[in-house]
């Protein structure tokens, strides 16, 4: 399938429109924080740092889900599958630093066929 021109800014105002207005976070900052400690050259990190982190993740995660949902739709699909999302991540150029997850892919599904034999 060729690359696509995909906007999401539509999508994106109306998620963060929506989530500006959740009181509860949907990820733990927390659990943010923590992922953030395990970066070695990590020494100080402020408080605000994990909010901006737990929201541009939140972000991704809204994006990658409706990119993969709109690719399921157009598949005439009524379940998005791992290679919905997989097929977001190979054609969407803001997403090459995603590249190991083809490998691992690529490996997992290797190692499983592997075992079938």
């Amino acid at each position: 399938m060729a690359l696509m021109e995909y906007d999401n800014t539509d999508f994106l105002i109306a998620f963060m429109d929506t989530h500006s207005k959740d009181a509860v976070r949907r990820l733990p900052i927390s659990r943010v924080r923590a992922i953030c400690r395990t970066v070695p050259t990590i020494t100080l990190l402020s408080a605000e740092a994990p909010l901006l982190i737990s929201r541009l993740a939140e972000l991704f995660i809204a994006d990658v889900t409706n990119q993969s949902y709109q690719m399921a739709i157009r598949s005439n699909a009524t379940t998005v599958t791992e290679d919905d999302v997989a097929h977001v991540f190979n054609v969407t150029p803001e997403y090459d630093f995603l590249a190991i997850l083809r490998a691992l892919r690529k490996n997992t599904n290797d190692s499983a066929s592997e075992k079938e034999e």
